[in-house]
């Protein structure tokens, strides 16, 4: 979905912070307690073949979430838990959906600590929702 001039106030994006080898629990429980209408994850990878503690490898995991929801869902890959470059993605996210979703969440849940923390400060300068759930 590309860049659209008004919002539909029913419409919800929901930003997802991840660590490879973490569970999904935190991205289904994002998804069971609040509404969504398109989901983008923040992917640190940090291994050759990423896969969550339950053994589905991530681009399995996110085709399911997308064929089950019928939602888009994206990935947006970050080099490290460096705060540059963990507000560069979280600021592109919102540059790029600006204007297309009347809320913006952002689920901290299946993050490192680390890798939470930088989210939850972006939080502060573009001001979605920030949760941990």
């Amino acid at each position: 979905m590309g860049r659209t001039e008004h919002k539909d106030s029913a419409m919800t994006l929901q930003i997802v912070a991840y660590s490879d080898g973490k569970s999904y629990d935190g991205i289904r429980a994002g998804i069971r307690q609040l509404p969504v209408d398109k989901i983008v994850i923040l992917h640190e990878e940090t291994r050759y073949l990423s896969a969550g503690s339950d053994q589905i490898p991530f681009s399995v995991f996110t085709k399911q979430l997308s064929d089950t929801l019928g939602i888009d869902v994206e990935e947006t890959k970050i080099k490290s838990q460096d705060l540059n470059d963990v507000f560069t993605a979280v600021r592109n996210v919102i540059r790029n959906n600006e204007g297309a979703f009347a809320n913006v969440h952002m689920n901290v849940s299946a993050a490192s600590k680390l890798l939470a923390c930088t989210p939850i400060s972006a939080g502060f300068i573009w001001n979605p929702d920030v949760l941990y759930i």
